[in-house]
Protein backbone atom coordinates (compact mmCIF):
# COMPACT_ATOMS: atom_id res chain seq x y z
CA UNK A 1 0.00 0.00 0.00
CA UNK A 2 1.23 3.48 -0.87
CA UNK A 3 1.35 5.74 2.21
CA UNK A 4 2.27 9.39 2.77
CA UNK A 5 4.85 8.94 5.53
CA UNK A 6 6.79 6.12 7.18
CA UNK A 7 8.62 6.37 10.51
CA UNK A 8 10.79 3.25 10.75
CA UNK A 9 12.76 1.49 13.47
CA UNK A 10 11.42 3.75 16.20
CA UNK A 11 10.56 3.24 19.86
CA UNK A 12 6.78 3.67 20.07
CA UNK A 13 5.05 4.95 23.23
CA UNK A 14 1.40 4.69 22.30
CA UNK A 15 -0.18 7.06 24.86
CA UNK A 16 -2.05 4.44 26.89
CA UNK A 17 0.64 4.01 29.54
CA UNK A 18 1.73 0.67 28.07
CA UNK A 19 5.40 -0.25 27.80
CA UNK A 20 7.31 1.02 24.75
CA UNK A 21 7.82 -1.22 21.73
CA UNK A 22 10.02 -1.07 18.65
CA UNK A 23 8.27 -0.76 15.30
CA UNK A 24 7.22 1.29 12.29
CA UNK A 25 4.33 3.73 11.97
CA UNK A 26 2.70 4.57 8.64
CA UNK A 27 0.54 7.60 7.88
CA UNK A 28 -1.94 8.06 5.06
CA UNK A 29 -4.53 10.81 4.54
CA UNK A 30 -3.88 12.22 8.00
CA UNK A 31 -4.50 8.91 9.78
CA UNK A 32 -2.33 6.20 11.30
CA UNK A 33 -2.48 3.02 9.24
CA UNK A 34 -2.99 -0.60 10.25
CA UNK A 35 0.22 -2.51 10.91
CA UNK A 36 1.68 -4.05 7.79
CA UNK A 37 4.90 -4.85 5.96
CA UNK A 38 4.06 -3.96 2.36
CA UNK A 39 4.00 -0.19 2.70
CA UNK A 40 5.50 1.93 -0.06
CA UNK A 41 6.46 5.52 0.63
CA UNK A 42 8.52 8.33 -0.90
CA UNK A 43 9.01 10.02 2.49
CA UNK A 44 10.63 7.83 5.11
CA UNK A 45 12.09 8.86 8.44
CA UNK A 46 14.65 6.64 10.14
CA UNK A 47 13.66 6.61 13.80
CA UNK A 48 16.64 4.61 15.03
CA UNK A 49 17.49 5.77 18.56
CA UNK A 50 14.40 7.98 18.75
CA UNK A 51 10.99 7.79 20.42
CA UNK A 52 7.61 8.39 18.79
CA UNK A 53 4.60 9.39 20.88
CA UNK A 54 1.17 10.86 20.21
CA UNK A 55 1.16 14.64 19.85
CA UNK A 56 1.09 16.40 23.21
CA UNK A 57 -2.24 17.94 24.27
CA UNK A 58 -2.04 21.25 26.10
CA UNK A 59 -5.10 21.00 28.33
CA UNK A 60 -4.60 24.50 29.73
CA UNK A 61 -3.86 26.88 26.87
CA UNK A 62 -4.46 30.58 26.49
CA UNK A 63 -3.65 30.28 22.80
CA UNK A 64 -7.10 31.50 21.80
CA UNK A 65 -5.91 35.12 22.16
CA UNK A 66 -2.95 34.61 19.79
CA UNK A 67 -4.34 32.01 17.38
CA UNK A 68 -3.06 32.58 13.86
CA UNK A 69 0.06 34.46 14.94
CA UNK A 70 3.47 32.95 14.12
CA UNK A 71 4.71 33.26 17.71
CA UNK A 72 1.51 31.61 18.94
CA UNK A 73 2.17 28.73 16.57
CA UNK A 74 5.89 28.33 17.27
CA UNK A 75 5.78 28.41 21.07
CA UNK A 76 3.44 25.42 21.22
CA UNK A 77 4.41 23.26 18.25
CA UNK A 78 8.11 23.54 19.13
CA UNK A 79 7.44 21.74 22.43
CA UNK A 80 5.46 18.97 20.75
CA UNK A 81 1.95 20.31 21.30
CA UNK A 82 -0.43 19.29 18.53
CA UNK A 83 -3.73 20.21 20.23
CA UNK A 84 -4.60 23.15 22.49
CA UNK A 85 -7.61 23.42 24.80
CA UNK A 86 -8.15 27.15 25.24
CA UNK A 87 -10.42 29.69 26.88
CA UNK A 88 -9.16 29.04 30.40
CA UNK A 89 -9.45 30.84 33.76
CA UNK A 90 -12.66 32.61 32.76
CA UNK A 91 -11.02 34.50 29.90
CA UNK A 92 -11.97 34.15 26.26
CA UNK A 93 -12.55 35.86 22.92
CA UNK A 94 -16.34 35.50 22.89
CA UNK A 95 -19.11 36.53 23.31
CA UNK A 96 -18.35 40.15 22.40
CA UNK A 97 -20.82 43.03 22.34
CA UNK A 98 -20.07 46.64 21.35
CA UNK A 99 -20.23 47.52 25.05
CA UNK A 100 -18.09 44.64 26.30
CA UNK A 101 -15.39 44.87 23.59
CA UNK A 102 -13.23 47.54 25.34
CA UNK A 103 -13.79 45.82 28.70
CA UNK A 104 -12.72 42.45 27.33
CA UNK A 105 -9.62 43.90 25.70
CA UNK A 106 -8.68 45.69 28.93
CA UNK A 107 -9.36 42.56 30.99
CA UNK A 108 -7.16 40.28 28.85
CA UNK A 109 -3.45 39.91 29.54
CA UNK A 110 -2.44 39.53 25.91
CA UNK A 111 -4.41 39.99 22.70
CA UNK A 112 -2.76 39.35 19.33
CA UNK A 113 -3.14 42.05 16.68
CA UNK A 114 -5.05 39.75 14.35
CA UNK A 115 -7.47 38.80 17.12
CA UNK A 116 -8.02 42.46 18.03
CA UNK A 117 -8.62 43.34 14.37
CA UNK A 118 -11.30 40.65 14.10
CA UNK A 119 -12.84 40.81 17.54
CA UNK A 120 -16.07 42.48 16.39
CA UNK A 121 -16.86 39.17 14.63
CA UNK A 122 -16.78 37.19 17.85
CA UNK A 123 -20.35 37.81 18.95
CA UNK A 124 -20.61 34.06 19.49
CA UNK A 125 -18.50 30.94 19.12
CA UNK A 126 -19.50 30.57 15.46
CA UNK A 127 -17.84 33.89 14.65
CA UNK A 128 -14.65 32.91 16.45
CA UNK A 129 -14.67 29.49 14.78
CA UNK A 130 -14.89 31.16 11.36
CA UNK A 131 -11.81 33.20 12.23
CA UNK A 132 -9.91 30.06 13.28
CA UNK A 133 -10.82 28.24 10.10
CA UNK A 134 -9.45 31.16 8.05
CA UNK A 135 -6.21 31.36 10.07
CA UNK A 136 -2.84 29.63 9.80
CA UNK A 137 -2.76 27.06 12.61
CA UNK A 138 0.03 24.62 13.38
CA UNK A 139 -1.85 22.90 16.20
CA UNK A 140 -5.49 21.91 16.57
CA UNK A 141 -7.64 23.97 18.93
CA UNK A 142 -10.76 23.31 21.00
CA UNK A 143 -12.27 26.06 23.16
CA UNK A 144 -14.22 26.73 26.33
CA UNK A 145 -16.39 29.78 27.00
CA UNK A 146 -14.83 32.01 29.63
CA UNK A 147 -17.11 33.09 32.47
CA UNK A 148 -15.50 36.53 32.73
CA UNK A 149 -16.09 37.14 29.02
CA UNK A 150 -19.70 36.00 29.44
CA UNK A 151 -20.26 38.21 32.47
CA UNK A 152 -18.70 41.23 30.73
CA UNK A 153 -21.13 40.76 27.84
CA UNK A 154 -24.16 40.82 30.17
CA UNK A 155 -23.19 42.69 33.37
CA UNK A 156 -20.06 44.59 32.37
CA UNK A 157 -17.60 44.98 35.25
CA UNK A 158 -20.34 45.10 37.90
CA UNK A 159 -19.83 43.09 41.07
CA UNK A 160 -23.59 42.73 41.50
CA UNK A 161 -25.46 39.46 41.60
CA UNK A 162 -27.24 39.00 38.24
CA UNK A 163 -30.99 39.42 38.31
CA UNK A 164 -33.25 36.78 36.78
CA UNK A 165 -33.22 38.42 33.35
CA UNK A 166 -29.44 38.80 33.31
CA UNK A 167 -28.84 35.23 34.45
CA UNK A 168 -31.25 33.97 31.80
CA UNK A 169 -29.30 35.91 29.16
CA UNK A 170 -26.01 34.40 30.34
CA UNK A 171 -27.53 30.93 30.17
CA UNK A 172 -28.90 31.65 26.69
CA UNK A 173 -25.47 32.74 25.39
CA UNK A 174 -23.78 29.74 26.97
CA UNK A 175 -26.32 27.30 25.55
CA UNK A 176 -25.85 28.81 22.10
CA UNK A 177 -22.11 28.23 22.41
CA UNK A 178 -22.57 24.66 23.61
CA UNK A 179 -24.72 23.93 20.55
CA UNK A 180 -21.96 25.44 18.36
CA UNK A 181 -19.30 23.09 19.71
CA UNK A 182 -18.06 24.73 22.90
CA UNK A 183 -16.31 22.42 25.36
CA UNK A 184 -17.90 23.93 28.45
CA UNK A 185 -17.33 26.80 30.87
CA UNK A 186 -14.21 28.02 32.62
CA UNK A 187 -14.36 30.12 35.75
CA UNK A 188 -11.60 32.35 37.04
CA UNK A 189 -12.97 32.84 40.55
CA UNK A 190 -9.75 34.61 41.56
CA UNK A 191 -10.17 37.23 38.81
CA UNK A 192 -12.82 39.91 38.43
CA UNK A 193 -15.47 39.84 37.12
CA UNK A 194 -15.68 36.03 37.43
CA UNK A 195 -14.69 36.52 41.08
CA UNK A 196 -18.01 38.24 41.75
CA UNK A 197 -20.01 35.06 41.08
CA UNK A 198 -21.39 32.82 43.82
CA UNK A 199 -22.19 29.11 43.82
CA UNK A 200 -25.76 29.79 42.68
CA UNK A 201 -24.64 31.70 39.58
CA UNK A 202 -21.98 29.18 38.59
CA UNK A 203 -24.36 26.28 39.22
CA UNK A 204 -27.05 27.80 36.99
CA UNK A 205 -24.53 28.05 34.17
CA UNK A 206 -23.07 24.61 34.80
CA UNK A 207 -26.54 23.06 34.52
CA UNK A 208 -26.36 24.12 30.87
CA UNK A 209 -22.85 22.67 30.55
CA UNK A 210 -23.91 19.36 32.13
CA UNK A 211 -26.92 19.15 29.80
CA UNK A 212 -24.46 18.89 26.89
CA UNK A 213 -21.97 16.69 28.80
CA UNK A 214 -19.46 19.52 28.89
CA UNK A 215 -16.80 20.36 31.46
CA UNK A 216 -16.38 23.07 34.10
CA UNK A 217 -12.68 23.99 34.41
CA UNK A 218 -11.95 26.34 37.29
CA UNK A 219 -9.16 28.57 38.47
CA UNK A 220 -10.45 28.32 42.03
CA UNK A 221 -11.02 31.35 44.25
CA UNK A 222 -8.06 30.89 46.58
CA UNK A 223 -4.94 28.74 46.10
CA UNK A 224 -3.44 29.69 49.47
CA UNK A 225 -4.73 29.19 53.02
CA UNK A 226 -8.31 28.78 51.77
CA UNK A 227 -7.50 26.30 49.02
CA UNK A 228 -9.58 23.53 50.65
CA UNK A 229 -12.58 25.84 51.04
CA UNK A 230 -12.19 26.95 47.42
CA UNK A 231 -12.07 23.36 46.19
CA UNK A 232 -15.23 22.62 48.19
CA UNK A 233 -16.92 25.55 46.44
CA UNK A 234 -16.44 24.15 42.93
CA UNK A 235 -17.12 20.58 44.09
CA UNK A 236 -20.47 21.84 45.40
CA UNK A 237 -21.28 23.09 41.89
CA UNK A 238 -20.66 19.57 40.58
CA UNK A 239 -22.77 18.04 43.37
CA UNK A 240 -25.66 20.28 42.41
CA UNK A 241 -25.40 19.90 38.65
CA UNK A 242 -23.47 16.70 37.90
CA UNK A 243 -21.06 18.68 35.72
CA UNK A 244 -17.60 17.21 35.16
CA UNK A 245 -14.90 19.28 36.85
CA UNK A 246 -11.26 20.06 36.15
CA UNK A 247 -9.13 21.98 38.63
CA UNK A 248 -6.94 24.35 36.64
CA UNK A 249 -3.20 24.48 37.38
CA UNK A 250 -3.66 22.91 40.81
CA UNK A 251 -1.18 24.32 43.29
CA UNK A 252 -0.69 25.45 46.89
CA UNK A 253 0.61 29.01 47.24
CA UNK A 254 2.40 30.65 50.16
CA UNK A 255 5.14 29.20 52.34
CA UNK A 256 2.84 28.79 55.36
CA UNK A 257 0.55 26.57 53.25
CA UNK A 258 3.15 24.23 51.78
CA UNK A 259 2.23 20.59 52.30
CA UNK A 260 -1.55 21.12 52.12
CA UNK A 261 -1.53 19.27 48.79
CA UNK A 262 -1.84 16.07 50.85
CA UNK A 263 -5.24 17.33 52.00
CA UNK A 264 -6.33 18.73 48.64
CA UNK A 265 -5.65 15.46 46.84
CA UNK A 266 -7.43 13.50 49.59
CA UNK A 267 -10.43 15.82 49.25
CA UNK A 268 -10.58 15.25 45.49
CA UNK A 269 -10.29 11.48 45.98
CA UNK A 270 -13.22 11.58 48.40
CA UNK A 271 -15.25 13.55 45.83
CA UNK A 272 -14.61 10.81 43.26
CA UNK A 273 -15.91 8.23 45.73
CA UNK A 274 -19.10 10.33 45.91
CA UNK A 275 -19.40 10.00 42.13
CA UNK A 276 -18.05 13.40 41.07
CA UNK A 277 -15.84 13.31 37.98
CA UNK A 278 -12.88 15.55 38.78
CA UNK A 279 -9.45 15.87 37.19
CA UNK A 280 -6.70 18.49 37.33
CA UNK A 281 -3.86 19.94 35.34
CA UNK A 282 -0.49 21.29 36.39
CA UNK A 283 2.52 23.05 34.90
CA UNK A 284 6.05 21.98 35.95
CA UNK A 285 7.22 25.20 37.62
CA UNK A 286 7.32 26.67 41.12
CA UNK A 287 6.23 30.13 39.99
CA UNK A 288 2.98 31.29 38.42
CA UNK A 289 2.35 34.15 36.03
CA UNK A 290 -0.58 36.49 35.67
CA UNK A 291 -1.40 40.18 35.67
CA UNK A 292 0.61 42.44 37.95
CA UNK A 293 -2.72 43.91 39.00
CA UNK A 294 -3.62 40.57 40.57
CA UNK A 295 -1.77 41.82 43.67
CA UNK A 296 -4.63 44.29 44.21
CA UNK A 297 -7.80 43.10 46.03
CA UNK A 298 -10.68 42.28 43.67
CA UNK A 299 -13.05 44.92 45.07
CA UNK A 300 -11.03 47.64 43.34
CA UNK A 301 -11.88 46.26 39.88
CA UNK A 302 -15.68 46.60 40.00
CA UNK A 303 -15.51 49.70 37.76
CA UNK A 304 -13.05 48.16 35.33
CA UNK A 305 -9.31 48.15 34.71
CA UNK A 306 -9.33 51.51 32.91
CA UNK A 307 -11.03 53.23 35.85
CA UNK A 308 -8.57 51.78 38.36
CA UNK A 309 -5.63 52.68 36.12
CA UNK A 310 -6.74 56.32 36.27
CA UNK A 311 -7.55 56.30 39.99
CA UNK A 312 -4.13 54.87 40.90
CA UNK A 313 -2.63 58.29 40.28
CA UNK A 314 -4.16 59.37 43.62
CA UNK A 315 -1.78 59.04 46.62
CA UNK A 316 -4.63 58.33 49.05
CA UNK A 317 -5.83 55.32 47.04
CA UNK A 318 -2.26 54.04 46.74
CA UNK A 319 -1.85 54.23 50.51
CA UNK A 320 -5.16 52.40 51.07
CA UNK A 321 -4.29 49.57 48.67
CA UNK A 322 -0.75 49.27 50.02
CA UNK A 323 -2.08 48.75 53.53
CA UNK A 324 -4.46 46.03 52.36
CA UNK A 325 -1.75 44.27 50.35
CA UNK A 326 0.60 44.26 53.34
CA UNK A 327 -2.08 42.81 55.63
CA UNK A 328 -3.76 40.24 53.35
CA UNK A 329 -1.84 37.01 53.81
CA UNK A 330 -3.47 35.28 50.82
CA UNK A 331 -2.73 38.11 48.41
CA UNK A 332 -0.04 37.59 45.79
CA UNK A 333 2.18 40.13 47.51
CA UNK A 334 2.27 38.32 50.87
CA UNK A 335 2.38 34.85 49.31
CA UNK A 336 5.61 35.82 47.54
CA UNK A 337 7.16 37.31 50.66
CA UNK A 338 6.85 40.81 49.21
CA UNK A 339 8.26 42.27 46.02
CA UNK A 340 11.47 40.23 46.43
CA UNK A 341 9.38 37.31 45.08
CA UNK A 342 7.55 39.17 42.30
CA UNK A 343 9.37 39.25 38.96
CA UNK A 344 8.28 41.58 36.18
CA UNK A 345 7.33 39.47 33.17
CA UNK A 346 6.27 41.97 30.52
CA UNK A 347 6.06 45.74 31.06
CA UNK A 348 5.48 47.45 27.69
CA UNK A 349 6.51 50.95 28.83
CA UNK A 350 9.60 49.71 30.71
CA UNK A 351 11.09 46.80 28.76
CA UNK A 352 14.33 47.22 30.71
CA UNK A 353 12.43 45.91 33.74
CA UNK A 354 11.45 42.59 32.13
CA UNK A 355 12.93 39.61 33.98
CA UNK A 356 13.79 41.61 37.11
CA UNK A 357 12.27 41.40 40.58
CA UNK A 358 10.35 44.54 41.52
CA UNK A 359 12.52 45.03 44.60
CA UNK A 360 15.72 44.86 42.54
CA UNK A 361 14.48 47.12 39.76
CA UNK A 362 13.20 49.67 42.29
CA UNK A 363 16.63 49.76 43.93
CA UNK A 364 18.30 50.04 40.52
CA UNK A 365 16.30 53.16 39.58
CA UNK A 366 16.12 54.61 43.11
CA UNK A 367 12.35 54.33 43.54
CA UNK A 368 10.15 52.99 46.33
CA UNK A 369 8.98 49.46 45.35
CA UNK A 370 5.30 50.22 46.00
CA UNK A 371 5.44 53.48 44.06
CA UNK A 372 7.09 51.61 41.17
CA UNK A 373 4.39 48.95 41.35
CA UNK A 374 1.62 51.55 41.11
CA UNK A 375 3.45 53.53 38.41
CA UNK A 376 3.71 50.47 36.17
CA UNK A 377 -0.02 49.83 36.53
CA UNK A 378 -0.81 53.46 35.71
CA UNK A 379 1.44 53.37 32.65
CA UNK A 380 0.34 50.01 31.26
CA UNK A 381 -2.77 48.92 33.14
CA UNK A 382 -3.70 45.28 32.55
CA UNK A 383 -0.87 44.76 30.06
CA UNK A 384 1.79 44.31 32.78
CA UNK A 385 2.44 40.67 33.66
CA UNK A 386 4.34 39.34 36.64
CA UNK A 387 5.83 36.04 37.76
CA UNK A 388 5.02 35.00 41.33
CA UNK A 389 7.34 32.64 43.27
CA UNK A 390 4.95 30.98 45.72
CA UNK A 391 5.21 27.16 45.50
CA UNK A 392 7.39 24.27 46.72
CA UNK A 393 8.80 21.16 45.04
CA UNK A 394 7.14 18.65 47.36
CA UNK A 395 3.64 19.88 46.51
CA UNK A 396 4.41 20.01 42.79
CA UNK A 397 5.81 16.46 42.80
CA UNK A 398 2.84 15.16 44.76
CA UNK A 399 0.28 16.81 42.45
CA UNK A 400 1.91 15.74 39.19
CA UNK A 401 2.18 12.14 40.46
CA UNK A 402 -1.56 11.85 41.06
CA UNK A 403 -3.11 9.53 38.44
CA UNK A 404 -5.78 12.13 37.59
CA UNK A 405 -3.30 14.91 36.72
CA UNK A 406 -2.57 16.11 33.18
CA UNK A 407 0.00 18.59 31.87
CA UNK A 408 -0.86 22.09 30.67
CA UNK A 409 1.19 25.18 29.91
CA UNK A 410 -1.07 28.01 31.16
CA UNK A 411 1.23 29.91 28.80
CA UNK A 412 0.77 33.51 27.67
CA UNK A 413 3.09 34.48 24.82
CA UNK A 414 2.96 38.00 23.38
CA UNK A 415 5.66 37.87 20.71
CA UNK A 416 8.79 36.05 19.56
CA UNK A 417 10.96 38.41 21.62
CA UNK A 418 8.86 39.62 24.56
CA UNK A 419 9.65 38.14 27.96
CA UNK A 420 7.11 35.76 29.46
CA UNK A 421 6.87 32.75 31.75
CA UNK A 422 8.97 29.93 30.26
CA UNK A 423 6.01 27.56 30.59
CA UNK A 424 4.64 29.07 27.37
CA UNK A 425 7.63 27.67 25.47
CA UNK A 426 8.84 24.64 27.42
CA UNK A 427 6.34 22.96 29.79
CA UNK A 428 6.15 19.58 28.06
CA UNK A 429 9.88 18.97 27.44
CA UNK A 430 10.57 20.23 30.96
CA UNK A 431 8.06 17.78 32.44
CA UNK A 432 9.87 14.88 30.77
CA UNK A 433 13.31 16.10 31.80
CA UNK A 434 12.35 16.99 35.37
CA UNK A 435 9.91 14.30 36.44
CA UNK A 436 11.10 11.33 34.36
CA UNK A 437 14.79 11.67 33.65
CA UNK A 438 15.94 13.55 36.75
CA UNK A 439 13.48 12.90 39.59
CA UNK A 440 12.39 9.49 38.28
CA UNK A 441 8.89 9.95 39.71
CA UNK A 442 7.46 7.59 37.10
CA UNK A 443 8.45 6.02 33.77
CA UNK A 444 8.28 7.87 30.45
CA UNK A 445 5.19 5.98 29.29
CA UNK A 446 3.28 7.28 32.33
CA UNK A 447 4.36 10.85 31.62
CA UNK A 448 3.34 10.52 27.97
CA UNK A 449 -0.09 9.25 29.06
CA UNK A 450 -0.53 12.38 31.20
CA UNK A 451 0.27 14.46 28.11
CA UNK A 452 -1.77 12.52 25.57
CA UNK A 453 -4.11 9.58 26.25
CA UNK A 454 -5.47 10.78 29.59
CA UNK A 455 -6.00 14.27 28.17
CA UNK A 456 -7.80 13.00 25.07
CA UNK A 457 -10.05 10.77 27.18
CA UNK A 458 -10.87 13.57 29.63
CA UNK A 459 -11.74 16.14 26.98
CA UNK A 460 -13.45 13.85 24.50
CA UNK A 461 -10.83 14.20 21.79
CA UNK A 462 -11.96 11.33 19.62
CA UNK A 463 -9.17 9.71 17.57
CA UNK A 464 -6.41 11.63 19.37
CA UNK A 465 -4.00 10.81 22.16
CA UNK A 466 -2.97 7.34 20.94
CA UNK A 467 -0.81 5.71 18.32
CA UNK A 468 -3.26 3.20 16.91
CA UNK A 469 -4.80 2.39 13.56
CA UNK A 470 -7.45 4.89 12.54
CA UNK A 471 -6.32 7.57 14.96
CA UNK A 472 -5.32 11.03 13.75
CA UNK A 473 -1.66 11.24 12.81
CA UNK A 474 -0.67 13.77 15.50
CA UNK A 475 2.84 12.63 16.44
CA UNK A 476 6.03 13.79 18.14
CA UNK A 477 9.44 12.31 17.29
CA UNK A 478 12.06 13.01 19.94
CA UNK A 479 15.27 11.86 21.59
CA UNK A 480 14.25 10.83 25.10
CA UNK A 481 17.76 11.43 26.47
CA UNK A 482 17.98 14.94 25.02
CA UNK A 483 14.45 16.32 25.27
CA UNK A 484 14.37 19.19 27.73
CA UNK A 485 13.76 22.87 28.33
CA UNK A 486 16.16 25.71 27.60
CA UNK A 487 13.79 28.57 28.45
CA UNK A 488 14.03 30.11 31.91
CA UNK A 489 12.69 33.16 33.71
CA UNK A 490 15.31 35.47 32.22
CA UNK A 491 15.48 33.97 28.70
CA UNK A 492 11.92 32.77 28.35
CA UNK A 493 11.61 32.26 24.59
CA UNK A 494 14.30 29.68 23.90
CA UNK A 495 13.32 26.58 21.93
CA UNK A 496 13.39 23.24 23.68
CA UNK A 497 15.90 20.55 22.78
CA UNK A 498 15.51 16.96 21.61
CA UNK A 499 12.38 17.30 19.44
CA UNK A 500 13.14 16.20 15.89
CA UNK A 501 9.77 16.76 14.23
CA UNK A 502 6.12 17.29 15.03
CA UNK A 503 3.36 15.93 12.81
CA UNK A 504 -0.20 17.29 12.85
CA UNK A 505 -2.99 15.59 10.93
CA UNK A 506 -0.37 13.73 8.90
CA UNK A 507 1.67 16.81 7.93
CA UNK A 508 5.08 17.78 9.30
CA UNK A 509 4.45 21.15 10.98
CA UNK A 510 7.78 21.53 12.80
CA UNK A 511 11.19 20.11 11.91
CA UNK A 512 14.82 20.89 12.68
CA UNK A 513 13.91 23.73 15.02
CA UNK A 514 11.66 25.56 12.55
CA UNK A 515 8.07 25.86 11.46
CA UNK A 516 7.45 24.29 8.09
CA UNK A 517 5.20 25.79 5.44
CA UNK A 518 2.44 23.41 6.48
CA UNK A 519 -0.41 24.77 8.64
CA UNK A 520 -2.40 21.58 9.30
CA UNK A 521 -4.05 22.60 12.57
CA UNK A 522 -7.84 22.54 12.74
CA UNK A 523 -10.71 23.85 14.84
CA UNK A 524 -12.18 20.94 16.84
CA UNK A 525 -15.86 20.95 17.67
CA UNK A 526 -16.66 19.51 21.09
CA UNK A 527 -19.43 17.01 21.47
CA UNK A 528 -19.91 16.07 17.83
CA UNK A 529 -23.38 16.94 16.55
CA UNK A 530 -25.25 18.16 19.59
Amino acid sequence: MKVDLLIKNVEIIDGTGSLPMLGTVAVKDGKICENGTSWECDHEIDGTGLTLSPGFIDVHSHGDFVAGHDYGRLCKISQGITTEIAGQCGSGCFPVTPESKPLLLANANIVGKQIEANIDRFTNLAGYKDYLEESSLSSNIMVFMGHSALRLAVLGTSDAKPNAEQLAKMCELLEEAMKQGCLGLTTGLFYPPSAYADVEEVSALCEIVAKYDGIHASHIRNEGSEVLKSLEEVLEVSRRTGVRLNISHHKVCGRKNWGISKETLALLDQARKEGITVTMDVYPYLASMTKLGACIPTEYFNKGVAWLQKELTKPELRAEIKEKMENYEDGRYRQCGGFTGVMIGVCPSRPEADGKFISDFAEEIGEDPFELFFDMLVEDGGKVNAIYFTMCEEDLDRIVSDPHTMIGTDGLVASLEGKTHPRGWASFPRAIRLFVREKKLFPLETMINKMTGLSAETYGLINKGRIAAGYDADLVLFNKEEIGDAADFVNSNLLSSGIKCVIVNGKIAYENGKLTEECPGRWIQAGGNR
